[in-house]
């Protein structure tokens, strides 16, 4: 197993590693799930007003509107900072690395090769995301989607972006 922090075993010969960093590990929210954890907070209280509170049925519909709530809080607010806080990105000459070593599992190391990028899409928010390929998500009921791979949460995301714009230019003239 490779540690997180250690590029050595993962590297080839004639590979140089020119950026290695970590995510920030801060909470992010967006304005779908503000409004869709509302929604659930309102339906629950709703539920439990106009509901007669004397059954025991509307009162355990009302508790699990309740429940469902915080864990939905917890789960789409606190796990995605988990899993960045125990994230490591690198960049390399050849290719960019992402290894995520998630609680009680072993570390799984990302390759991306350099001419394998799309064009690289820098946010302008501080802390930045950086994406540079996209991968298919399956989905059940639906067709499937695309999302965007990158860095995220990057402090340096100008510099991270430069130095990938190098490597993607120095890779398409070989």
């Amino acid at each position: 197993m490779v540690k997180i922090c250690d590029w050595t075993e993962v590297l080839e010969d004639d590979e140089r590693l020119l950026w290695q960093g970590r995510p920030g590990t801060g909470i992010v929210v967006s304005t779908a799930y503000y409004l869709f954890a509302f929604n659930i907070a309102i339906l629950s209280a709703v539920h439990y007003f106009y509901s007669n509170a004397r059954e025991p049925y509307f009162t355990a519909v009302s508790i699990f509107y309740v429940i469902l709530f915080c864990v939905m809080t917890a789960w789409g607010l606190v796990w995605p900072s988990v899993i960045r806080r125990c994230c490591k990105y690198a960049v390399t000459n050849k290719r960019a690395l992402v290894a995520v070593q998630k609680p009680f599992t072993q570390t799984q190391i990302t390759s991306y090769p350099a001419q394998d990028w799309t064009p690289l899409v820098l946010t302008d928010k501080a802390p930045a995301n950086l994406y540079f390929t996209s991968r298919k998500i399956l989905a059940l009921r639906a067709a499937d989607r695309n999302v965007q791979v990158g860095f995220e949460q990057i402090s340096n995301g100008n510099d991270v972006h430069k130095i990938m714009q190098d490597v993607q230019s120095a890779r398409s003239q070989d």
